[in-house]
């Protein structure tokens, strides 16, 4: 059974400390047609620990879909993605809501840093690694190998910028030259802070149907890698030869964590478009980790009503390389 994308919302992303999580959704569900859906899926990758919520999906049920059946909550976005496509596309469900949300403007930077160092593997943690260390070392690699260079790194993150200047959903609006990205300040060598993108506060919701509509996911495709570094990102041959196919899409919308991770997957699937990150990416989006793979979507989806563009490519790779989905949208 076909899936289509029915209905999307997103409220603008950044860092609104005046604001509960609860204020948020509430921002977020305002105006949003109280609907029969057969199930909510909810994504927070630290509600539950940061701000006392355990199932978001109870929450949204218990305060905004009372008559709502069936509730799902994941900490994971891919795999919530994962089994809202498998249960329409199985037949299930006819229409599901799949919400995403993270807040993170109330912490400060060391305690940003322990919460994302959670997702490292443990001897990684134990010894003293962060998050955005582990990727400056991947990095480093690349550069030290002579396989990517720092012009074509800070261009990605300048170019991202640019396209985000008149998204208004976005947490920056403001373009940044290579000159200024390369003189910025260093966060982990050689990782610097204007190629890297914001944790910030946000939440969007996604209504998938069995119902014909403009745009339809026409595949799911996810893949778990190693919780090692993987510094071939093997990751993305667990997709198969299909990969092959992903490079001559219309449209893409690629997670740019850094920059050097947005090149990774144009590498990796030999994508040469120019047309990449027309919203700004994570760059000028900001990442609100929960939502950022279903904000992808919806810009995706977005730019392809608007434009009457035929086909769109979604790729999310998690920032410590450890998942990947893509998301094929078709637009009739």
């Amino acid at each position: 059974m076909k899936v289509y994308i029915k209905d999307y919302k997103q409220i603008k992303f950044g860092e609104f400390t005046g604001e509960s999580f609860s204020d948020m959704l509430g921002k977020l569900f305002t105006g949003v047609e109280r609907k029969e859906y057969d199930a909510v899926i909810a994504v927070s990758t630290f509600g539950g620990k940061l701000y006392n919520i355990s199932n978001l999906a109870l929450f949204i049920k218990e305060k905004y879909l009372r008559d709502c059946p069936n509730t799902y909550f994941f900490q994971n976005s891919i795999d919530a993605l994962d089994v809202a496509y498998k249960l329409i596309s199985k037949g299930i469900y006819k229409n599901i809501l799949v919400v995403g949300a993270d807040k993170f403007s109330q912490l400060t930077n060391s305690e940003l840093e322990e919460i994302l160092s959670s997702q490292l593997p443990e001897v990684e943690a134990e010894i003293g690694q962060t998050y955005l260390g582990r990727l400056a070392l991947i990095q480093n690699y690349y550069l030290q190998k002579g396989l990517v260079k720092k012009e074509e790194l800070y261009r990605i993150s300048s170019e991202n910028s640019k396209n985000g200047i008149n998204n208004k959903f976005a947490q920056f609006q403001k373009e940044f030259s290579k000159e200024i990205i390369a003189k910025s300040q260093i966060v982990a060598d050689p990782l610097r802070l204007l190629e890297t993108s914001s944790f910030c506060d946000g939440a969007c919701l996604l209504e998938l149907t069995n119902e014909e509509n403009d745009i339809e996911i026409d595949n799911f495709i996810q893949a778990k890698g190693k919780k090692d570094v993987d510094l071939e990102f093997s990751i993305f041959e667990q997709i198969g030869e299909i990969r092959k196919e992903f490079k001559d899409y219309d449209l893409y919308e690629l997670s740019d964590i850094t920059s050097f991770m947005q090149y990774i997957i144009q590498k990796k699937l030999g994508i040469k478009s120019n047309r990449i990150n027309l919203s700004g990416g994570f760059k000028s989006c900001g990442n609100p980790i929960a939502a950022s793979s279903l904000r992808q979507i919806i810009d995706l989806a977005r730019f392809m009503k608007e434009d009457k563009i035929k086909k769109g490519l979604s790729v999310y790779l998690n920032g410590t390389c450890d998942s990947l989905a893509i998301t094929s949208l078709k637009y009739d």
